[in-house]
């Protein structure tokens, strides 16, 4: 009280002249000023549901900024050029999360998980390697988490056909370089199973994440569970394995 005691009439004139002070439905469409403001944004269509999200974001800068003022004991003035740079912002960060991979917790695997049971081709190759039980669980929540993430991104269409299967391509020519590699530099007879583990474990180490189309991706699981997708299609031309046991017939041939 004592700050703003501290101007002058004129001052304090000036400042309420221009302030304008609206009840829940002072607005000239009659909503609340909250939904009035999220009108001016004029979002697009697709991105009509995420208006309180950004709304709450844009009145966080706001706050922010005020805050920092009275801290500091400085005037703000909060200019539109920066409400609107975040509004850009905020409409290119969500159409971006559309695009990228969720975290795994954020996705739907837990209703594919409960549902799809355990029979699954990708389960079989890692018994094969002795995976145990936690192994095999994690497997199936990458594997689930990965299907569940292609359901939203192809129901949103923001995904071209095309993106997946050249990521198929991407991962099925990475597997089969590592396979090779793995092959070469393994001593004069060893051990199958010992070999099909070295593939497996650099192929699906948790570090390299699989581009989508012309986005990268950030979560491993999105990656894992996309080699467990193919290592499930003996019958597609991606098809991977690890142990030689899983090898397609036109392979089964090969003298290593």
């Amino acid at each position: 009280m004592k700050a703003v005691a501290s101007f002058s009439e004129d001052d304090l004139r000036f400042v309420i002249q221009r302030l304008r002070l609206m009840d829940e439905f002072g607005t000239a469409s009659g909503a609340t000023p909250k939904n009035a403001t999220i009108q001016l944004f004029q979002l697009p269509p697709d991105l009509s549901e995420k208006g309180p999200e950004i709304y709450r974001s844009i009145l966080g800068l706001v706050v922010d900024t005020c805050q920092e003022g009275w801290r500091n004991k400085q005037p703000v003035w909060i200019a539109k050029e920066s409400v609107a740079a975040r509004l850009h912002a905020e409409i290119a960060a969500h159409r971006m999360a559309r695009y990228v991979d969720q975290p795994l917790f954020s996705t739907s695997y837990k209703e594919y998980l409960s549902a799809g049971g355990n029979e699954q081709l990708f389960l079989l190759q890692l018994q094969q390697l002795d995976a145990n039980a936690a192994m095999c669980d994690r497997a199936l929540s990458h594997y689930w988490g990965f299907y569940s993430e292609r359901v939203r991104l192809q129901t949103e269409g923001d995904v071209l056909p095309t993106a997946w299967s050249a990521r198929d391509e991407l991962l099925h020519e990475r597997w089969a370089m590592i396979r090779e590699n793995v092959l070469l530099q393994a001593a004069m007879g060893a051990c199958q199973k010992t070999i099909a583990k070295k593939i497996l474990t650099t192929t699906i180490d948790g570090t390299y994440t699989a581009p989508l189309g012309l986005q990268e991706t950030q979560n491993p699981y999105f990656t894992a569970g996309n080699y467990h997708d193919l290592a499930n299609q003996k019958e597609q031309p991606h098809f991977v394995y690890w142990h030689e046991k899983f090898a397609p017939t036109k392979d089964s041939g090969e003298k290593e």
